[in-house]
């Protein structure tokens, strides 16, 4: 961006984003392909960003989905018309893991999954985060960026988490509210227009729209996303049975991810399926919501004993729900707060249905 190109030997001392938080000139980039020519993708997100056309051509590039996105956002239609009239359209370039892959890239369609420039200049206050010797710091040293993920920063291409003194008021800064609310109540586009997408993400999740949800998730998962996903495994069978086959909800994922694992299991129960539940499941794998938002059949619950007596608390309060006297009579359970309020919306309930008859009687 200086003009000065470095002498690079190693694979780590090459840059990802070379066109922020401005580009070089035409001559010094198409020098730069010419001495790396392992960087020629770099050099063609610049060249989206400043309409180096010229040089865009002669790179001879994949017609790649991140520079389609980046010449969209930066107004340069000439190459995003290049690339889009492509028959095929490759994800070569990863914002997400600032990676390149040519030898093998996926074929695709634009699914905002671009840190194109203008979101670069949104910031985040600095933050101080715990040492890496704190017994307090709830992740491992290659997990740390899980704490900026969590204040919505998906990407990290300028490797500096775009940390400022000032936070940047995303309200005002977001691209792409008049696209993007339409989209939550019609079928998806083919490409997806500019906008940040986490709205459509987190409803997708929460719905449990499996075919939204597969085409818009990002390779992370944020702190609102995870609640919504569980509601959404709750109240969506299919989309249970489909995160039970996803690697993040396998027993060696990563241990915070164990409120999908409750969750797939919750659903199962409540379908009166215990496959999921075995000798070998972890206690922490196992939900206190069987519940809601439907119920067992009672013999499933009794088996759910038998396999796994700690869930009589569990059962206790679905059995009163249910209104089944003899099975909570069986259970090896003893009142706490929680089965007290449930027996007493429970009797409100039977008072008010029983009201109710003699109403009408």
């Amino acid at each position: 961006m200086s003009k000065n190109i470095p002498d690079m030997k190693k694979e780590e001392e090459i840059p990802y984003c070379i066109w922020h938080p401005h580009t070089a000139d035409e001559p010094t980039y198409r020098a730069l392909a010419k001495k790396y020519p392992q960087m020629r993708y770099h050099v063609g997100r610049p060249c989206a960003v400043a309409g180096y056309t010229n040089l865009f051509h002669e790179l001879d590039l994949l017609s790649d989905i991140s520079i389609a996105e980046e010449a969209r956002d930066n107004n340069k239609l000439v190459i995003f018309d290049s690339i889009m009239s492509s028959p095929f359209k490759y994800a070569v370039m990863n914002d997400y893991t600032r990676s390149i892959n040519t030898d093998n890239p996926r074929v695709g369609n634009l699914n905002a999954d671009t840190a194109v420039r203008s979101t670069l200049e949104i910031k985040q206050k600095y933050r101080s985060t715990p040492e890496p010797d704190d017994p307090s710091r709830p992740w491992p040293d290659h997990q740390w960026q899980y704490y900026f993920f969590k204040y919505g920063y998906h990407f990290n291409i300028t490797e500096d988490w775009c940390v400022d003194e000032n936070e940047t008021d995303l309200c005002k800064e977001l691209p792409g509210d008049a696209q993007l609310l339409p989209l939550l109540y019609s079928p998806l586009p083919l490409d997806l227009p500019n906008i940040d997408k986490d709205l459509l993400v987190l409803t997708a999740a929460y719905y449990g729209d499996i075919d939204r949800y597969a085409r818009l998730r990002r390779p992370h998962i944020k702190e609102p996303e995870l609640s919504c996903i569980v509601r959404g495994i709750y109240h969506n069978t299919m989309f249970a049975k489909w995160w039970s086959n996803q690697p993040e909800a396998q027993p060696e994922a990563h241990e915070w991810k164990h409120a999908i694992r409750c969750a797939i299991t919750a659903r199962f129960i409540m379908n009166n399926d215990l496959s999921r539940v075995t000798e070998e499941t972890p206690e922490r794998d196992l939900p206190y919501l069987i519940y809601y938002p439907s119920l067992a059949q009672p013999s499933t619950y009794e088996e759910l004993v038998r396999r796994k007596p700690s869930m009589a608390p569990q059962v206790a309060r679905a059995s009163i729900i249910m209104d089944h006297q003899w099975l909570y009579d069986k259970l090896p359970v003893k009142p706490d707060q929680g089965l007290m309020r449930e027996a007493k919306q429970a009797l409100i309930h039977i008072t008010l249905l029983i009201s109710k008859e003699e109403l009408t009687s």
